[in-house]
Order: structure tokens, then sequence, then C-alpha cells
């Protein structure tokens, strides 16, 4: 029969083994070259649409169709890439990891979209690519503080 002290040996080895695979999951879910590139592809294409809104004489088929849809195969590949560079599987244990980059890329979104509501509805040029490149760095550096105070609590 098992007495109290060797279920609590064995619980806090389990809790220890379980707070190492979420540090790993941590370190290695969504690395910084992803997270870089995936930014510059999408600054890169809020530009792109704001050419096309400053110079309507450039409205081709290539800016309004070819370059976003570029954009989506690009970041549809650094996902593929990710995902098999990382081996996610759903079985894993990234699930906080991916919860966590999963909110903050809806957070990134819905500040985008309501930075560049203010400055569509007050006439700001190039407002697209301003809203983004404000709220990316706001995001990053919550995405930054979040994965350290899981990386400390984790290594509690």
């Amino acid at each position: 029969m098992v007495d109290r002290e060797q279920a609590q040996d064995a619980l806090a080895e389990i809790r220890g083994r379980q707070d190492e695979v979420s540090a790993i999951a941590w370190r290695e879910f969504a690395p910084s070259w992803w997270v870089a590139a995936a930014s510059v592809l999408l600054l890169g294409s809020a530009a792109l649409q704001d050419v096309r809104m400053q110079f309507p004489s450039w409205n081709g088929t290539v800016l309004r169709w070819v370059v976003p849809l570029l954009v989506l195969l690009a970041l549809a590949l650094l996902g593929v890439l990710a995902q098999r560079r990382m081996r996610l599987r759903p079985d894993r244990s990234t699930g906080r990891a991916a919860t966590a980059f999963a909110v903050l890329a809806v957070a990134c979104l819905l500040l985008t979209i309501g930075i560049g509501t203010w400055l569509r509805s007050n006439d700001v040029p190039w407002d697209q690519t301003l809203s983004l490149g404000a709220a990316l760095p706001v995001v990053l550096v919550v995405g930054s503080a979040w994965r350290a105070v899981e990386l400390r609590r984790a290594g509690r």
C-alpha cells in the first residue's frame, strides 16, 4: 500500500515533469524567426494595400489580387514550415502556448481594426500600415511578457 508521503512525492515529480514540458513548449512554440517573418509579411502587405489606396492609377490586377494572395500563400507556407519544424501535434503539450499565440493573434487583429477605424475616420493616409505598425509592437511586447511569466512559472 502507498502511504501519504510516497503519493505526495509522486505527485510532486509529475508536476515537475509537467512544468519541464510546459517550459519546452513555451520556448519552442512560435519561435522568433516565425514571428519576425509573419510580422514583415503582414507589414509589407499593409503597405502595399496602402499604396493601392493612395495611387488609384496603380490599382491593377497585381496589386488588387495577386499580392494579397501571395501574402496569404506565404503565411500558409510559414505555418506549414513551422508545423513540420516544431513537430506540432494535437496530442503534444503545447496547448497553453498555442492558446496564448491564438489570443495574441486575435488581439493584434482587433487592435489593428480599432486603430485603423479611428485613422480612417480621420482621413489619415497610410492607415493600414500605421494601424498594423502600432498594433504589432504592443502585441509583441505583451506576448514576450506573457512568455516570460509562463517560463518563470514553469521553472518553479
